[in-house]
């Protein structure tokens, strides 16, 4: 539960800045109207009704946004047996090796903007599942991205 709470503030944050960034873009380029300050046009739009529904909203959507983004994928492969595309994949995906069990590969993003795209949430974990089952547990996009790179190097082999 406190990793979800994290995950929905993190998320918030996130769209607050990237609005607060349209804002800013809105009063240099003088499309709010000539003579409208940074100022103005925040004070418009955050502490007005209007304002404040929109972070309602964005609460609500950040609320939601664990629940949905991240994920577990199954895939036929083996841990030990496929170990090297699972690897290769990861890597082309831009994940190292964070750590590693008998039955268990844990990897992060290895680049800043990686990590910072994923606000730091960027681990995921492959487990052994069976024989040839392995579950990808992680961020949603990057899971949905691994799971075809790895089924493609393992048929592919």
């Amino acid at each position: 539960m406190k990793k979800y709470v994290i995950r929905s503030i993190k998320y918030f944050a996130q769209l607050v800045v990237l609005i607060s960034l349209c804002y800013v873009l809105i009063a240099v380029t003088h499309i709010g109207g000539e003579g409208r300050s940074v100022g103005e046009i925040f004070s418009a739009q955050f502490l007005s009704s209007r304002g404040y529904v929109m972070l309602i909203a964005l609460a609500l959507l950040s609320a939601a946004y664990p629940a949905f983004g991240y994920v577990r994928r199954e895939v036929k492969a083996g841990l030990g047996s496929d170990r090297e595309e699972i690897v290769r994949a990861m890597a082309v995906e831009g994940f190292g090796i964070e750590s590693e069990t008998g039955s268990e590969i844990s990897f992060r993003a290895d680049n800043l903007a990686k990590k910072l795209i994923y606000l730091w949430e960027d681990r995921i974990v492959i487990s052994a599942l069976g024989d040839e089952r392995i579950v990808i547990d992680g961020p949603r996009r990057a899971c949905v991205h691994l799971e075809y790179r790895i089924r493609g190097y393992v048929q592919n082999r």
